[in-house]
């Protein structure tokens, strides 16, 4: 067996080893052409413009200090690079600094297809939450996928992060239903905890998911 062979044979090895991740939640968003986004933060939050060095090193801080994404252990640059800013679209690295320029929120539009891309590394420091800063960054993503011809919106997310699932729901996107023969019993559960506080948005989703 060839270098390049064995190399290959490892990389499938791992991919196939990793935990099922069957108990995640899939969700879509179609992207019209012409449809209006919204990206506005509150005055004291703005995006970052360029990914400066010190960016990134507060992006991978602001990540290993959430251990939201622990099967890769301790962040640095490397894996930044090979997880996130290899495949992201032109202007998906969606970063809000504070009023002292600190680094408080991140979402990643990466890549899937040419026409489709996928919400990654969503993350906002507990401090700033209840900001509307995960709003925000989901409207500019789309907005970002719009500009880049992406058609397509997905993401995974866990059934336990009810707020999230809430988000994502008034942001426009639907559960996937095809992904799992279990995946519309699962939504059923979920959705009983979202309509514990739930809004028009919600419910609106909900009967969109019924009728499909």
């Amino acid at each position: 067996m060839t270098t390049q062979c064995r190399a290959v044979a490892r990389k499938v090895y791992h991919i196939f080893r990793r935990p099922a991740t069957s108990k995640q939640l899939f969700m879509y968003r179609p992207i019209d052409p012409a449809e209006p986004f919204s990206d506005e933060l509150a005055p004291e939050f703005k995006y970052a413009s360029v990914l400066a060095p010190e960016i990134l090193a507060q992006w991978i801080q602001l990540i290993n200090q959430s251990g939201e994404f622990p099967a890769y252990g301790t962040w640095d640059q490397s894996i930044l690079e090979r997880l996130i800013l290899k495949t992201v679209v032109p202007g998906g690295a969606i970063l809000v600094l504070d009023s002292k320029d600190d680094l408080v929120g991140c979402l990643s539009l990466c890549r899937t297809s040419a026409t489709s891309a996928q919400f990654m590394y969503v993350l906002v420091d507990p401090k700033h939450r209840g900001r509307g800063l995960g709003p925000a960054m989901a409207q500019r993503a789309l907005k970002v996928a719009q500009a880049n011809s992406i058609r397509k919106v997905t993401l995974l997310t866990d059934p336990t992060r009810i707020s999230a699932v809430r988000l994502y729901l008034r942001t426009g996107f639907v559960p996937d239903l095809q992904v799992a023969r279990d995946a519309a019993a699962r939504w059923s559960r979920v959705f009983e905890d979202v309509f514990k506080k739930t809004g028009t948005d919600e419910r609106e989703a909900y009967a969109r998911t019924q009728a499909k």
